[in-house]
């Protein structure tokens, strides 16, 4: 299947790999989208909407960049995604990249969860304030590297 991106131009995709958010992503109305792993942009990748090609989020595997993060999720979102006992997880988060690169945060107050297995997800707006909207992701990879 051949969808149409704004960064990537057209690509060749496995709709096997289409990923659905029921509800949509807060503030967006597609629900269809694509998880691209550029090497380039490791360990970021793109989280692309199939119908929109003008759509595409900046995510990351928070544990990457900040290993003690765990979140306290309600067992109904992972209900809502039907986890299964062996069903596997993935948790990302929306990293806003600016033109000041110094400036780049993760919202780790909105967990992206996606069950692998059945490719469905949601975003899941935390009720606690223990994990910020805006984490400086910046200084959090610059500290990592230099330890």
């Amino acid at each position: 299947m051949k969808i149409n991106t704004a960064r990537f131009g057209a690509i060749e995709i496995d709709p096997e790999r289409i990923i659905t958010f029921k509800n949509g992503i807060p503030g967006f109305d597609d629900r269809r989208f694509i998880l691209l792993t550029p090497i380039e942009t490791a360990p970021f990748c793109w989280l692309q909407s199939v119908d929109s090609p003008g759509i595409a989020f900046v995510v990351a595997e928070p544990m990457t960049f900040l290993p003690e993060y765990n979140p306290n999720i309600p067992d109904s979102a992972y209900s809502e995604l039907n986890f299964g006992p062996e069903d596997e997880k993935l948790l990302l988060v929306v990293v806003v990249v600016p033109e000041d690169i110094r400036k780049m945060t993760a919202n780790l107050a909105a967990p992206i969860i996606i069950n692998v297995d059945k490719r469905l997800a949601k975003q899941e707006i935390l009720i606690s304030d223990d994990y910020p909207l805006r984490y400086n992701l910046y200084e959090s990879l610059c500290e990592r590297s230099h330890a």
